[in-house]
C-alpha cells in the first residue's frame, strides 16, 4: 500500500515530477506513473489497484487533466471507492478555461462522467500551487491536509481493499470475509464515525461496499458460532459417549480381570480337587486290591475249612456205618443193648445235627463273600 496516488495530465509532467521529489523528501511513498504504463488489457486494472491500496488520492487540477479521459476514470474510480481526495490546482478553473473545457466535453462520449466527477470535487479541499513562487508554504498546506486524520485514512484504506478483494471473488467467497475480533474492531469503527456529529466525521465516509463487507461478516461470524455452537454441543455429546465407553471398558476390564482371577482360583480348587481325586482313586484301588487279597485268603480258608467238612463227614459216614454194625449187633443182643443202641442213636443225630449246622455256615460264608 502507497500514502498517496498522483493523477496527472502527461503535459504536467514538470509540476508532478516536482510534487514526486517533495514528498520523497517528506519520506512520503508514491503511486505515480511516471513510465508510462503500455496500454492494454491490465492498463486500468494496475491504475484502479494502485487507486484502491493508496491511502489519499491526489488529482492535478488543470485543463489537461479535466480534458483527459484516463485522468477522468482515474477520479471516477477514486470517487467510487470511496478515497480520501486532494485536489491539487495547478492551474484555476474559471472564466475563458473553463468555457474551454466545458467546451470540449459536450463532443465526448464521456462527458456525463467528467460533469459528475467535477462536480464531486468543486467542494472539496483545495491545494493552490498556480503560483510556482508560493509552491512552499501551499506544500506545506498540503502535507498537513494529507495527515489529517491520518489513522482513520489508513483504516479505511485498509477496509476498503479487503471488501474489494471480497467483492470481485466469484460468488464473493466467504473465505475473504472478516473473522472474530476483526468484526468487532471494524464495526465499532463505523459505529465511532456515524456517532460522531456532521462535520466533525474525518474524510473519506465510509463506502457502501465497506459497510456491506462488515455486515456481511457479521452474519457470517453468526452463522458460523451457530454452527460451533452446534458442533461443540455434537461434540460434548460425542464426548459423553466416548467417555461412557471408556468407562464401560473399563468396568468390563475390572469385571475381566475378577473373572480371570474367579477363573484362576477355580482352576486352582480344580487342580486340587484332581489331586484329591487321584488320591482317593489309588486309595481305592489299594483298598480294592487289599479286599481282593482278603477275599482270596477266606476263600483259601473256605476251602480249607471245606475239606475239613468233608473229611468230618467222611469219618462221620464210617462211624455211623460202625454204629449201624455195632446197633445190629445190639438189636441183637438184650434189652439192655436195645437201650445203648437208642443212646447210640440219640448222640448220632447229635452229630448229624452238628455236621449240618457247620454245612449252613460254610456255605453262609461262601455266599457273604461271592
Amino acid at each position: 500500500m502507497s500514502d498517496i496516488f498522483v493523477s496527472y495530465s502527461r503535459k504536467d509532467e514538470d509540476f508532478a515530477k516536482r510534487l514526486h521529489r517533495e514528498l520523497i523528501n517528506k519520506s512520503k511513498d508514491i503511486w505515480i506513473d511516471f513510465e508510462s504504463i503500455p496500454k492494454g488489457e491490465n492498463f486500468l486494472q494496475e491504475i484502479f489497484e494502485g487507486i484502491e491500496k493508496a491511502d489519499i488520492f491526489c488529482v492535478i487540477i488543470s485543463r489537461h487533466s479535466l480534458m483527459s479521459e484516463i485522468c477522468n476514470l482515474e477520479i471516477e474510480h477514486a470517487i467510487k471507492t470511496g478515497k480520501r481526495i486532494l485536489p491539487v490546482i495547478r492551474e484555476k478553473i474559471e472564466g475563458d478555461v473553463l468555457k474551454i473545457i466545458k467546451g470540449h466535453w459536450t463532443d465526448i462520449e464521456w462527458a456525463g462522467m467528467a460533469k459528475a466527477n467535477w462536480d464531486t470535487l468543486k467542494p472539496k479541499q483545495w491545494t493552490f500551487f498556480d503560483n510556482d513562487s508560493l509552491f512552499d508554504s501551499e506544500f506545506e498546506k498540503f502535507i498537513k491536509a494529507m495527515e489529517q486524520d491520518i489513522s482513520y485514512v489508513r483504516q479505511h484504506t485498509q477496509l476498503g481493499v479487503r471488501a474489494k478483494v471480497w467483492s470481485e471473488e466469484q460468488e464473493r467467497n466467504a473465505s475473504w470475509l472478516l473473522f472474530g475480533d476483526e468484526i468487532v474492531y471494524w464495526e465499532k469503527w463505523l459505529v465511532n464515525w456515524d456517532n460522531l456529529p456532521e462535520g466533525k466525521q474525518p474524510d473519506p465516509s465510509p463506502t457502501d461496499l465497506q459497510r456491506e463487507y462488515v455486515v456481511i461478516s457479521r452474519d457470517a461470524e453468526d452463522k458460523r458460532q451457530l454452527v460451533y455452537q452446534e458442533y461443540l454441543s455434537i461434540n460434548d455429546r460425542v464426548n459423553k459417549r466416548i467417555s461412557d465407553a471408556e468407562q464401560y471398558k473399563r468396568n468390563t476390564m475390572i469385571w475381566i480381570e475378577e473373572q480371570k482371577a474367579k477363573s484362576e482360583k477355580s482352576y486352582i480348587w480344580i487342580e486340587e480337587q484332581k489331586v484329591e481325586l487321584e488320591k482317593r482313586q489309588k486309595n481305592i484301588e489299594t483298598e480294592f486290591e487289599n479286599n481282593n487279597i482278603w477275599i482270596e485268603e477266606q476263600k483259601t480258608e473256605i476251602e480249607k475249612k471245606h475239606k475239613k467238612v468233608e473229611e468230618q463227614n467222611a469219618e462221620f459216614e464210617k462211624t455211623q456205618k460202625r454204629l449201624e454194625v455195632e446197633y445190629q449187633e445190639i438189636i441183637k443182643s438184650s434189652k439192655r443193648t436195645r437201650y445203648l443202641s437208642r443212646i447210640l442213636l440219640y448222640f448220632s443225630s447229635l452229630l448229624l445235627i452238628a455236621n449240618i449246622l457247620l454245612l449252613i455256615r460254610l456255605i453262609y460264608q461262601i455266599i457273604h463273600f461271592n
